[in-house]
C-alpha cells in the first residue's frame, strides 16, 4: 500500500509536478 500525501498548492502547474514525483517514487499524491 502506498503512502498518501496530500498536496496542497494553488498553481496548477507547480502541484502536478509534485504529483508526478511523488507518484514516480511510490507515494499517492491528492
Amino acid at each position: 500500500m502506498a503512502r498518501r500525501i496530500l498536496v496542497v498548492e494553488d498553481e496548477t502547474a507547480i502541484r502536478e509536478m509534485i504529483c508526478f514525483v511523488l507518484e514516480q517514487n511510490g507515494f499517492s499524491a491528492y
